[in-house]
């Protein structure tokens, strides 16, 4: 099945974040000559696990319109960096024509890839911690490089994609599990995974979630926060809808680095400093 009708995310941009250091704006080519819009954020303290000057990294592809600029993606790139973590947020290259994703999703693997191709050039990032992670239609791409590449140390899994309800018309049906077909050898992996969803998700139904993990190696954690699949709540109209938002994507942020730290061990903050 192709989720050819995959709701685009609606989202409002909130600017509750604190103020870091504005990350660096880099063009990445693909290897089909595509360009793709890059932040990279660097780390603002130093990394506290044996004294390494090296930084782990962390590579977040976007959801299919939920770009790399809103709450969620932006939120976790700044904190990540605060806490040590060079962080690379980007769009598809599709963002740029203002066009589709591939019907394969070959084209977005490619764009992942390159991507890591320039994190793994990069002479200040520990190359045994390299992180990656995905939003919605993201997870399925951060999903196949992590399989595929036995380097990659941790996956995590933003508002994933485990039930759909809708026929090949568009129509809405009774909702049926898609976890084990969206990541069909996630179960056999060892290495650290987290899943973050929100309660409410239209697209990653809780109970078939957690059916679908109940084989996994003890190696898959998650957190669930309320909301949609934009972790999103209540009514546009609600005067109070902005701010509780806002909060509640701070909060599935700051729990998603903690289990990023707790993977890396890097839960000491104490001799950590601030980078020059």
């Amino acid at each position: 099945m192709t989720l050819k009708h995959l709701p685009l995310a609606i989202t409002l941009i909130f600017t509750t974040f604190v103020s870091t250091a504005d990350p660096l704006e880099l063009n990445i080519s693909t290897s089909r000559g595509d360009k793709l819009d890059v932040r990279l954020h660097q780390p603002l303290v130093t990394p506290d696990a044996g004294n390494s000057e090296l930084s782990p990294a962390l590579v977040i592809g976007s959801g299919r319109g939920y770009h790399m600029d809103l709450p969620l993606i932006k939120g976790l790139a700044i904190e990540a960096s605060k806490n040590g973590i060079l962080a690379i947020r980007f769009n598809w290259a599709y963002f740029s024509r203002k066009g589709k994703p591939s019907e394969t999703g070959m084209d977005e693997r490619q764009d992942l890839e390159a991507v890591l191709g320039y994190v793994r050039n990069l002479k200040n990032v520990d190359q045994s911690k390299i992180l990656v992670a995905g939003k919605s239609m993201g997870t399925r791409m951060a999903y196949h490089s992590f399989i595929s590449d036995p380097s990659l140390h941790s996956l995590y899994l933003l508002t994933p994609l485990c039930s759909y309800r809708w026929d090949e018309q568009g129509n809405e049906i009774t909702p049926y599990a898609i976890g084990k077909e969206q990541y069909p050898e996630l179960l056999n992996m060892t290495r650290p995974v987290h899943f973050t969803l929100g309660a409410n998700d239209p697209l990653c139904d809780v109970h078939m979630l957690y059916d679908f993990l109940k084989g996994s190696k003890g190696n898959i954690t998650t957190t669930m926060f309320a909301g949609d699949h934009s972790m999103n709540l209540g009514k546009w109209d609600d005067p109070k809808f902005e701010s509780s938002n806002a909060v509640n994507v701070s909060a599935a942020i700051q729990a998603t680095v903690h289990w990023m730290k707790t993977h890396l061990k890097l839960l000491d903050t104490n001799s950590k400093k601030a980078m020059r």
